[in-house]
């Protein structure tokens, strides 16, 4: 039986790597979230997948909110490389991930919002977008 884990984080490489320069050493949560391998390495969060039969995930953007760190062009850029990224690991890794929540940059305006949903779902094959609460 297949096992679908949705909304399964991730900090993709180049999106951590961009993430790491906007923010410098991570705090709080985003501290805890780097502490668990899995989250940027995909070599542990392939053997911790292999142990269970079926089981794949639908990635998302783990924590900080893209509005809390950044605004602007700085925001708009880091949503289009966790696209991007997350998009090429679901195009490399279809049976481990059959898609991708897309995380736009929630504090700009609504046509950058919408536009940065278009490119997601439309070019990149996101199956959703992640609003945070």
């Amino acid at each position: 039986m297949r096992k679908v884990d949705v909304f399964n984080h991730i900090w993709p490489r180049p999106y951590y790597e961009a993430l790491s320069k906007l923010t410098g050493p991570m705090t709080d949560i985003t501290r805890r979230s780097e502490a668990q391998p899995m989250m940027i390495d995909l070599d542990e969060r392939f053997r911790i997948m292999d142990a269970h039969e079926g089981y794949c995930q639908i990635l998302s953007l783990g924590s900080p909110p893209l509005e809390l760190i950044t605004k602007g062009r700085h925001a708009t850029d880091l949503s289009r490389i966790g696209t991007e990224s997350q998009a090429e690991l679901v195009e490399k890794h279809p049976d481990r991930f059959p898609g991708f929540i897309a995380s736009p940059p929630m504090g700009e305006d609504i046509s950058a919002i919408l536009d940065a949903c278009r490119y997601a779902i439309e070019d990149c094959g996101a199956i959703g977008v992640q609003v945070y609460t």
